[in-house]
């Protein structure tokens, strides 16, 4: 055990520096071959792993916290002048909170998650009138239809009053593709989240998660508004200063809490929205910000995509439900893996994300250690393969939202056979096994990651982990393909 990591109280100071003089690349590469070297050893001790990952990487401050069943919960940070109530900043790790805070205000207010947004919001607050079929579950798994805030938003580090925020920023709120349709994950979403959260309870986003989340808690350092104690952020190389980012929207990114509240509201996710016998939300806000639904991709049956406030991802053979965040410096992750009721947090003040990928393995392999991984779903024929065979173009951008209305992205070809889909892109093949019900999985996975489904238009799509995709060309001698509407006009020509 590290001197001063124990389950909740005290503080832990470990200082080590490297030569100024290793370059990013040196760091990255000492990173990736201790992680190599502490592949075995860390499943009995991360502690001394994630220490070493941090002197070789030269990270001022990490903090983590790691649940496992019939054992004391264990919370750590690491750095000079910093305690386990320490403030750090979690970035989008925010929007988990976020869904959460509306699903309880709207809960509270009798307000269903299937109402319209324009039902609860004033239609000029963006500049223009949103449509009918954005509801509010489609804000909280970030499946309205929009693209990213531009490039002048993330450069924007003026604090702006939300009202002011979704008027300078409200193109970025207008749909590209129809909402409940896929997820796109979107800094711009959470700006009508906010408003929606602000509007219920007539009280900012900032008083409103602390009644609703961290009043039950006791999260005595949960704030989205900039705080004097945060230890700051810093570049790769562990020395150059962030200056702190007034986000655009607080609810997509401005987190700050301490290691300790994030061990309780951590528990209280492994623990079913309960902390310490009493229920904080309720189970089916549970249920939802662990299970993706309210849009067609979701509502498919796929399970490796976004819910409200987390999205699912299979590491170390298990499916694990989970956020990142990323701000000014700051690099962040929380994971659960539910069928064994265990979980972790990780956070860093350094904006190194090999660092944080070689923790997380480490955590997760530490997790993972001695438990049986699930059995794949097994592959099945698949009959009818021609069908999605041929060309698609991405039903969704996050960034690129004018070079997918120009026809400009890559096209990606798809063939099918008896025995397997394979999605080729950019000279790459990702081989899927058939499992029935139109459902894929890459080989070693064990739940299904790629869904085929036909809309009632006639349109064909592919929807998961590897591409949610539109199909515009068919192979030769099949009749081409419905284009939805929706899709850019230049595919058809």
């Amino acid at each position: 055990m590290l001197p001063g990591s124990v389950a909740f109280p005290g503080a832990s100071n470990d200082r080590h520096t490297l030569d100024p003089g290793v370059s990013e690349i040196t760091l990255k590469l000492a990173v990736a071959l201790f992680l190599l070297a502490c592949a075995t050893r860390a499943h009995a001790d991360p502690d001394q792993a994630i220490a070493a990952i941090r002197r070789d990487a030269r990270i001022p401050v990490v903090a983590w916290i790691l649940i496992q069943p019939g054992r004391t919960d264990r919370v750590v940070i690491l750095g000079d002048d910093v305690s386990l109530d320490t403030p750090m900043r979690w970035g989008s790790i925010t929007k988990t909170f976020a869904a959460l805070t509306l699903m309880q205000v709207a809960e509270q207010a009798g307000v269903p998650l299937t109402t319209p947004v324009v039902n609860v919001l004033d239609t000029g607050l963006t500049g223009h009138t949103l449509p009918e079929s954005m509801r509010l579950e489609n804000l909280i798994t970030l499946s309205a239809g929009h693209t990213d805030l531009g490039r002048e938003a993330f450069a924007d580090n003026t604090p702006h009053a939300l009202r002011d925020a979704l008027q300078r920023y409200g193109d970025a709120l207008r749909p590209v593709w129809p909402p409940a349709l896929v997820h796109s994950y979107s800094n711009a979403t959470p700006g009508l989240t906010e408003a929606v959260i602000e509007t219920l309870t007539r009280q900012t986003f900032d008083k409103a998660l602390k009644q609703s989340l961290a009043g039950p808690l006791h999260l005595a350092s949960a704030s989205v508004e900039p705080v004097s104690s945060l230890p700051g952020g810093y570049q790769a190389d562990g020395r150059t200063p962030i200056p702190y980012w007034h986000v655009t929207f607080r609810a997509f990114g401005a987190l700050n809490l301490s290691p300790r509240d994030m061990g309780k509201f951590l528990r209280t996710v492994v623990d079913g929205g309960v902390w310490q016998g009493q229920r904080v939300w309720s189970r089916q806000s549970q249920h939802r910000l662990l299970t993706p639904q309210g849009y067609r991709a979701a509502d498919s049956g796929l399970t490796t995509t976004y819910a409200a406030g987390t999205y699912g991802r299979i590491r170390q053979g298990f499916p694990w439900h989970t956020h990142g965040g990323d701000a000014d410096g700051y690099r962040s992750r929380f994971a659960l893996l539910e069928s064994h009721h265990a979980a972790y947090a990780i956070v860093i003040n350094t904006d190194n994300p090999q660092a944080l990928a070689a923790m997380e393995t480490v955590l997760e392999k530490h997790l993972t250690s001695g438990l049986e991984r699930p059995a794949p779903p097994p592959a099945q024929r698949l009959a009818g393969g021609d069908a999605l065979s041929g060309w698609y173009y991405p039903a969704a951008t996050r960034f690129a939202h004018d070079r997918w209305r120009t026809c400009a992205l890559p096209r990606v070809q798809v063939e099918a056979d008896e025995q397997e889909l394979r999605i080729i892109r950019a000279g790459s093949t990702q081989r899927l096994l058939h499992i029935g019900g139109n459902r894929f999985r890459a080989e070693h996975d064990p739940q299904t990651t790629e869904i085929a489904r036909r809309t009632p238009d006639g349109a064909r799509f592919l929807f998961g982990e590897y591409g949610d995709l539109v199909k515009i060309r068919s192979k030769p001698g099949h009749a081409p393909p419905t284009l939805p509407a929706f899709m850019p006009g230049c595919l058809a020509e």
